[in-house]
């Protein structure tokens, strides 16, 4: 990512003020139309759900997870993986 990104269904980057849309497509339905808000932060990475129905869950290399909310960001590292309902990115 160059940006901060909307990461859904059907992303609407502009309604959550990111730069860009980045579609998991239209036929995964355990995805929200716009499910999360991945921003670059000087730090690296950073996650939060928005207020999607199956959440945002960051699973650590190590095997523990951290749930993303829409009040509260999550920091990513290489390795880490979001799941976006049955969907998963790998940071």
């Amino acid at each position: 990512l160059s940006a901060t990104a909307v990461v859904g269904r059907a992303p609407d980057a502009a309604a959550h003020g990111a730069e860009t849309a980045v579609s998991v497509g239209a036929d995964q339905k355990s995805v929200s139309k716009s499910h999360a808000l991945i921003e670059l932060v000087s730090g690296g990475l950073r996650v939060r759900d928005l207020g999607s129905v199956n959440g945002v869950v960051v699973v650590r290399t190590d095997g523990s997870e951290v749930e993303a909310t829409a009040d509260q960001w999550v920091d990513l590292t290489d390795g880490d993986e979001l799941e976006l309902g049955e969907v998963v990115i790998v940071v």
